[in-house]
């Protein structure tokens, strides 16, 4: 059975579980480092500190029936176990916050911003994975946060540090348009767009859409994420996984108990403004990592 993030809506389907562990990033000095297949050169955004950065990951589970309206994600501790090894392999530095509440989660963002060691990063990573209505995600306490509020605590005004550097965001939640009466802080509109460079959002579905998830296996669009980025990060840049994930998702289907129709979805890059190609540059295969562990 698998569950929308958004309105809870149930989906049949027959599938192969796969599981992980969640990895630790251990301390190393970038000579420790061997880059076997780096790509460099101008139009390529430079993927060489260690870590790269800071993966951040959100995951809101919600306790059974702890908020009204909104249900447990069950089978999202898939997700966070595999992005976890997944960022760990890829040389960032793993944070990961549960069930944070919408001030907790600004509170975190902020304190991201404002750390001197993005200097010295190439690269800044944050995946949400939540219940979500259009343009909104929704903290652990059940309060909507603007997805563009998210992505303003990082534009070039907001941190410094990130100057000209890829700020990619990956979010896994519905974004069904639904109205929203809470008050909503969203940040003022700035005369130099140029703050909003360098930045990828890349949405698990399209605007007005649900986003399915299975109990036991996690979404679909961070287990696809995951797969094609292990398989992949080692010759291909992020657009090309991007354009082989979209390939993935939009041929799975299954069915939806309530209508008995076809449930299918649509990965979305919701936001482009990337300058330049961005490769991972992993230091190993991900299997030969794996089998290290």
């Amino acid at each position: 059975m698998l569950l929308s993030d958004g309105s809870e809506e149930s989906v049949k389907r027959e599938s192969r579980s796969e599981e992980s562990n969640v990895v630790n990033l251990k301390e190393k000095s970038t000579n420790e480092v061997e880059f076997e297949t780096e790509k460099q050169g101008s139009d390529i955004y430079p993927m060489q500190s260690y870590p790269r950065g800071k993966c951040l990951i959100f995951n809101n589970r919600f306790a059974f029936d702890a908020i009204p309206y909104v249900r447990e994600r069950k089978g999202t501790e898939k997700d966070v176990d595999r992005l976890s090894m997944l960022f760990t392999w890829l040389n960032f530095e793993v944070d990961i916050c549960h069930n944070y509440s919408a001030e907790k989660m600004r509170e975190k963002l902020e304190a991201e911003a404002n750390d001197d060691r993005k200097k010295n990063h190439d690269c800044f990573v944050t995946c949400i994975m939540s219940s979500g209505v259009k343009g909104y995600i929704t903290a652990g306490d059940g309060v909507p946060v603007s997805i563009e509020d998210v992505i303003y605590s990082f534009t070039q005004d907001k941190c410094p540090g990130l100057f000209k550097k890829p700020k990619i965001f990956f979010i896994q939640g519905c974004q069904e348009t639904v109205d929203i009466s809470k008050d909503i802080r969203i940040p003022l509109m700035n005369a130099d767009f140029s703050i909003y460079a360098d930045i990828l959002l890349y949405m698990s579905s399209l605007p007005g859409a649900l986003s399915y998830r299975n109990p036991r296996e996690g979404s679909w669009f961070i287990q696809a994420l995951c797969k094609i980025f292990e398989e992949e990060s080692m010759k291909s840049s992020l657009y090309k996984m991007i354009l082989k994930i979209n390939e993935v998702i939009s041929n799975r289907d299954g069915t939806l108990y309530e209508a008995g129709k076809v449930a299918r979805m649509m990965p979305n890059i919701e936001r482009n403004t990337l300058r330049k190609e961005l490769y991972f540059n992993p230091s190993c295969h991900f299997d030969d990592f794996v089998n290290k562990l």
